[in-house]
């Protein structure tokens, strides 16, 4: 009767820790994690080194910024496109045009452009009996997805040879 009792107290010993050890797993399984580690996982990625600890938490605080505005984003249901974290996510909406966009300086429009502008606006421009109302050249594969060019654009010319030659192929079928 003894040795039954211990067998008991044994397997009920053993049952209650497999539950105290799923239900701590399956909390652990269900947490988020922090910003704190996206961040981490974006320096790894994108291998990222900050010169100092201030501005690597500077650089935190933008990062958490902007992580917390592309979730806020993504929840939203009537989006018919995703925002995602990439090499930039721990910028500033000031710095990345600064830095990412070319030409920063303002282009002032003159009297003899506005002139032209005016011109070309009175013609009759409406060839939609011709084409057509629309074409979404994406899905015939003339447009390619978003990637970064690097600050010069020096591959722009090679993108649009490359579209150019799919527009025709896609006219001439």
């Amino acid at each position: 009767m003894v040795l039954r009792m211990s067998y008991v107290l044994v397997v009920l010993t053993i049952l209650s820790m497999d539950h105290r050890i799923s239900q701590a797993t399956s909390r652990v399984a269900f947490q988020k994690p922090s910003i704190a580690h996206h961040f981490q996982q974006w320096m790894i990625k994108f291998s990222r080194v900050y010169s100092n600890e201030p501005q690597k938490q500077m650089r935190l605080e933008v990062f958490k910024k902007n992580f917390e505005f592309i979730e806020n984003f993504n929840s939203k249901a009537n989006q018919s496109y995703k925002l995602g974290v990439n090499e930039f996510t721990d910028r500033t909406k000031e710095e990345f045009p600064a830095t990412h966009t070319g030409l920063t300086r303002r282009i002032n429009v003159t009297s003899s452009s506005q002139a032209v502008d005016n011109t070309m606006s009175s013609w009759n421009w409406n060839v939609s009996n011709i084409v057509g109302q629309s074409k979404d050249w994406r899905m015939e594969g003339a447009v390619t997805p978003v990637k970064q060019q690097g600050q010069c654009c020096k591959f722009s010319g090679t993108v649009y040879y490359k579209q150019s030659l799919q527009i025709r192929k896609q006219c001439s079928n």
